[in-house]
């Protein structure tokens, strides 16, 4: 700018001034109201550094008034085309803003929506991932926002074969009707399916990765144990992992322990705080012991960080509720032997 403006001192200044501060301005960006403050804070910046750059230069009073103006003219239409600019150009070079992941993280998304219609019980399973793990990404400064978007989408696949999922099943369990090996690869294959149907809802690279890792090369336990009646078989086990890859990032090896914990934690009734805290702290010991971290950089400290924040977030949800007078009333009705009222009902 200072080159095309024949090297002027004050163009100079306020260009590579007003450029810097705009940088800082949208790199945390969150929301519309974050945009907002960043034009905003843009404007002020220009009009402090065009005063600046006057006073240097001894610039009447009339012609501060009409910088100034100009300035913050010129930071408003630096943010349209800053959001224009993101909009065209996060998709030809795959760059993902933290805009896009607002977007992606809205419920009314017509994905997000299809996926509450036909998996309700996945969709209700997701969103609890989601809360643990992006409060656990923000306690130890991961991309928060990354976290909870990877997790909304993260069992996307399930839609191909609801009925093979516990969460989805109203009545008998399909797996008891079928070999374990087979019930293994079906698991196995959400994963890769909805990699493929975000890829064709355009989702972002960044975030299908995170959701290609959420269950690294875990084992399938239960199946495992089904196939081998509880005896190791290390030949057999290699069978009934996940194709992985293990997390390569803190944000996949945060969404794997949230999605291992709530899964799990659903078999809990009214747990005390302590056996709360030994049942997370066993649900992620399991997964270090297995090296399902060894790729992800989490150190000793963060996990110890994510356990504290899954405690306390289960611990809000799974808390005891007081029984109210009419649903013991309630009970006793529904448990009270009745006079048959019709030779079918004898």
């Amino acid at each position: 700018a200072g080159l095309i403006l024949n090297n002027e001192l004050r163009f100079t200044i306020v260009t590579l001034g007003s450029s810097l501060v705009g940088i800082v301005a949208v790199s945390t960006l969150r929301n519309q109201t974050d945009l907002l403050r960043s034009g905003l804070l843009l404007a002020i910046s220009n009009a402090f550094l065009i005063v600046l750059a006057g006073l240097i230069e001894g610039d009447t009073l009339q012609e501060h008034i009409t910088g100034v103006l100009w300035g913050v003219v010129a930071g408003g239409v630096a943010l349209m085309l800053f959001y224009l600019g993101v909009a065209i150009f996060e998709r030809i070079f795959g760059v993902t803003t933290h805009l896009r992941l607002v977007e992606l993280a809205d419920p009314a998304t017509p994905l997000l929506q299809e996926f509450r219609m036909h998996v309700p019980g996945t969709y209700a399973h997701s969103l609890m991932v989601a809360n643990l793990a992006s409060g656990a990404a923000e306690a130890i400064g991961a991309d928060a926002l990354l976290t909870r978007v990877a997790a909304y989408y993260h069992d996307l696949g399930k839609m191909s074969r609801p009925e093979f999922f516990i969460e989805n099943q109203t009545g008998e369990n399909i797996h008891e009707t079928i070999n374990p090996s087979l019930s293994a690869v079906v698991l196995a294959s959400h994963v890769k399916d909805g990699m493929e149907m975000a890829k064709v809802a355009g989702i972002p690279a960044k975030v299908i990765d995170v959701m290609s890792q959420h269950h690294g090369t875990s084992v399938m336990k239960y199946f495992y144990h089904q196939a081998t009646d509880g005896v190791p078989d290390r030949l057999l086990e290699a069978q009934f992992r996940y194709p992985g890859p293990k997390p390569q990032s803190k944000e996949a090896a945060i969404l794997m322990l949230a999605d291992t914990v709530e899964a799990a934690s659903r078999v809990l009734q009214q747990a005390t705080p302590q056996k709360l805290a030994e049942f997370v702290q066993r649900m992620i010991q399991d997964k270090l012991a297995d090296g399902q971290l060894d790729e992800s950089d989490l150190t000793l400290r963060e996990m110890k960080t994510i356990e504290t924040v899954f405690i306390h977030i289960l611990s809000g949800t799974m808390h005891g509720r007081i029984r109210y007078p009419e649903q013991d009333q309630a009970d006793a009705a529904l448990e009270a032997p009745r006079e048959p009222r019709s030779d079918d009902d004898r």
